[in-house]
């Protein structure tokens, strides 16, 4: 078994598209351990039972946005590696998140262009 087989993944969007468009990137990158979550509350839910070692989450989802849910996973967990995904091109978004606990953040529509340095930054490949 690879690194990449054994890391578990948690893909956060709260449409199907978001969710199925990640999980098939990953999948190509030999991240095969995918759970996915539609929300914030999903989300707090999940961790409670399971470590997952890499979280892919949207920002602008309903009841819990993603970086409310940061700040959550945050203040209990540092080894888990989040990464922000977003339309929002601001850079002041990008600095929101990286300064409450982010990893990394990339831009929507997510690819393997744009995935794959982060998570080679990050040590997730």
């Amino acid at each position: 078994m690879s690194k990449t087989d054994e890391l578990k993944v948690l893909v956060v969007d709260d449409t199907k598209l978001g969710r199925l468009s990640a999980k098939k990137i990953l999948n190509g990158m030999g991240l095969v351990q995918i759970t996915e979550c539609a929300s914030g509350e999903e989300v707090l839910d999940l961790l409670k039972k399971q470590k997952i070692d890499l979280i892919l989450m949207d920002i602008l989802m309903p009841g819990i946005g993603g970086i409310d849910l940061l700040k959550a996973i945050r203040k209990d967990n540092r080894e888990t590696r989040i990464l922000m995904v977003s339309a929002d091109i601001q850079d002041t978004t990008r600095t929101i998140c990286l300064e409450s606990g982010a990893d990394g953040f990339i831009n929507k529509p997510v690819s393997d262009q744009k995935l794959r340095p982060v998570l080679e930054e990050i040590g997730v490949l």
